[in-house]
């Protein structure tokens, strides 16, 4: 891909999610959706597929903690903030909380 080339790298991104979804892929469908979610992190706007991806990826991976799932919060979060979904937001910032002192390492 090239710089300027949004509309052919986000349908290559789809479509590997779809076929991560396929294979139950639980990892690539987690990497296409932070790939697809990365330019839009900081930016300040939100497009309700991306929010949507995440959480598919988020729910499809184990519950145990890992560096994809803290990825995956870490980036719906604003994206749920820029929809103006403020509970929501805020509930997604708690689940990627935990007690205790962070694990070493």
């Amino acid at each position: 891909m090239q710089a300027g080339q949004t509309a052919a790298a986000r349908e290559a991104l789809l479509e590997a999610a779809e076929l991560a979804r396929r294979l139950g892929a639980p990892e690539q469908l987690a990497r296409a959706a932070l790939t697809l979610a990365a330019p839009y992190t900081d930016r300040g706007t939100s497009d309700a597929q991306i929010p949507a991806l995440l959480e598919e990826a988020l729910a499809s991976l184990p519950e145990e903690d890992s560096r994809a799932r803290a990825r995956l919060l870490a980036y719906l979060a604003p994206q749920i903030f820029w929809s103006h979904d403020f509970a929501r937001a805020d509930a997604v910032r708690r689940a990627g909380g935990r007690d205790g002192p962070p694990p070493d390492g």
